[in-house]
């Protein structure tokens, strides 16, 4: 025997119906839980907008750093009275200043000494640079360029 058809295709339109139903209670309820915190959202949003931003230092900063860093290639490392006196010069803060410094020795001085021990100090430096450039004008020069 067959079972009537019209309970069959209200058993199947049932669940269809409740899933429609908790569809639509989830869209209201997101919606709702937008509207409520959509002010929050969008400061938030904000806020790591701004955040990411911070990378890039100001061009005027950034060639007063250059300035030192051509007048000390030999040994980039600023005393604590030099990042003083660079951080109110700049404006920036000492976490700045040192970033900046340990980024640019990575980037361009550190390639200088390629296959070689770094220096544990000014001397030590100059004298690599004297071996690897054959004068320490010539290193000045390779090392003001990049």
């Amino acid at each position: 025997k067959k079972p009537p058809a019209a309970p069959a295709a209200a058993a199947a339109a049932g669940p269809s119906l409740t899933a429609k139903h908790v569809d639509t209670r989830e869209d209201d309820l997101r919606k709702s839980l937008k509207r409520k915190y959509a002010t929050s959202i969008s400061s938030l949003r904000d806020e790591f907008l701004r955040k990411r931003k911070k990378g890039k230092l100001p061009t005027d900063a950034t060639e007063a750093l250059k300035k030192w860093w051509s007048d000390n290639v030999v040994w980039p490392y600023p005393s604590e009275d030099d990042k003083r006196a660079l951080s109110k010069s700049t404006n920036l803060s000492a976490t700045q200043i040192n970033n900046w410094f340990i980024n640019q020795r990575k980037r361009h001085w550190h390639k200088l000494f390629k296959g070689v021990t770094q220096p544990a100090s000014e001397e030590e430096a100059a004298v690599a640079l004297r071996r690897a450039f054959g004068t320490l004008e010539k290193a000045l020069e390779v090392a003001r360029a990049s």
